[in-house]
């Protein structure tokens, strides 16, 4: 099995025609799996369908799906593919995550705050989640809702109608700070502030990062607390080598 730091997301897919001979084993075992990390997509088949059992073994009510027999599972193939690969993959606390993408393409994400919580002492309602690009370009984006957040520009804007449940609010969309390193690998470095909703203090955070150029190689890290200009002390340390240069240079030119 791949490991976490890949950024793959761990799917399972249970095509059953029936009901289970016991209900709450099954759906015992099926949030084993999820509390391993899992995304779980549920198929039934047939009219024996145990419909509880069915939305109960996924993930969410919108990981299942149902067809009248075997032979049309190839109708909801497609669907079922985009769900698997639009699944979003656990990230860690303080964990490095790799990946490559193609241009306007996702890699989708998913954070969770409690179990974080777990192994700091701190409250993690501010946090900072640092986006390092070793080839060409990308962005993140963030929803304490949506699974699959996107760039506003995804969407269609419609004069003088509210937006859809659904659409992504731009005021939930994080401050976006970008902070340029000149390094060996590393080409850029944008640093992302979440701060966690007040209400009902959202457990899971989503994010995703969208590639703008062929291809785009990145790493995610997410950080326990808020990153401030890591580029200001960088710079001050430079500040501070170019005034000790010029009094060593007026010193010379003393003597």
């Amino acid at each position: 099995m791949r490991s976490v730091n890949s950024g793959i997301p761990k799917v399972v897919v249970v095509i059953t025609d029936g009901a289970s001979q016991n209900q709450a084993k099954t759906l015992a075992e099926s949030q084993r799996i999820k509390d391993r990390g899992f995304s779980v997509l549920s198929v039934g088949v047939g009219s024996g369908i145990n419909w509880v059992e069915l939305i109960g073994i996924a993930s969410t009510p919108a990981d299942q799906y149902f067809v009248d027999d075997f032979d049309k599972i190839k109708i909801i193939l497609a669907g079922l593919s985009r769900t698997t690969c639009q699944q979003p993959a656990t990230v860690q606390l303080e964990s490095n995550v790799t990946s490559k993408i193609e241009k306007n393409t996702y890699r989708y994400y998913k954070y969770s705050i409690n179990e974080a919580l777990n192994n700091t002492n701190g409250s993690l309602d501010s946090f900072t989640i640092e986006l390092s690009i070793y080839d060409g370009d990308a962005s993140l984006f963030f929803s304490f809702e949506e699974e699959n957040p996107k760039s506003d520009e995804e969407f269609l804007t419609i004069d003088d109608t509210e937006p859809d449940t659904n659409f992504i609010e731009k005021n939930k969309r994080i401050k976006r700070t970008v902070v340029e390193e000149k390094s060996d690998q590393i080409l850029k470095t944008k640093l992302y502030d979440i701060n966690r909703p007040e209400t009902g203090q959202r457990d899971l955070l989503y994010f995703s990062v969208k590639g703008y150029e062929e291809l785009n190689e990145f790493k995610v890290f997410v950080h326990s607390k808020i990153i401030r200009n890591s580029s200001i002390k960088l710079n001050a340390s430079k500040l501070w080598s170019f005034l000790i240069i010029a009094i060593i240079f007026c010193i010379k030119i003393l003597d």
